[in-house]
């Protein structure tokens, strides 16, 4: 296990926002990515499944003070990207599927500890890619 927390500054003073981080297995292989970043009141929290170091599963939630707004599931799939969207209190939607591109794209939590991932896969194709996110 390894795990972090990154601090936000604004001309050079700490902000009050933070984004802490862990990963659970073999970062070459298949390993579980947990992240959150506090904005004050606003919370983003991110759990995904990574394989070879790309993300290949993750579920979102936005958080408004202790009560969840909106979570959503991002799951990557041959040749599709599968969104399901849930919002506070509804029931689970149909997911959205959408038809990928000549590759398959890349998903994009937002958060910083997927930033290195996502550029070696652009690397790794040439700087030319789909990323997906949130």
């Amino acid at each position: 296990m390894l795990h972090g927390s990154n601090d936000y500054t604004l001309n050079g003073e700490l902000t009050d926002i933070q984004e802490d981080w862990r990963v659970d297995g073999d970062l070459a292989g298949e390993c579980r990515v947990r992240s959150a970043r506090r904005a004050g009141d606003i919370t983003i929290e991110v759990d995904a499944l990574q394989s070879q170091g790309l993300v290949q599963h993750f579920e979102v939630q936005w958080i408004s003070g202790s009560q969840p707004v909106t979570t959503a599931t991002y799951l990557l799939e041959d040749d599709t990207v599968s969104v399901l969207w849930r919002r506070n209190g509804d029931s689970e939607v149909e997911p959205v599927t959408v038809p990928a591109a000549e590759q398959s794209p890349l998903l994009f939590p937002l958060l910083r500890i997927f930033t290195g991932p996502l550029i070696e896969g652009l690397i790794a194709r040439d700087g030319d890619g789909l990323v997906v996110l949130p």
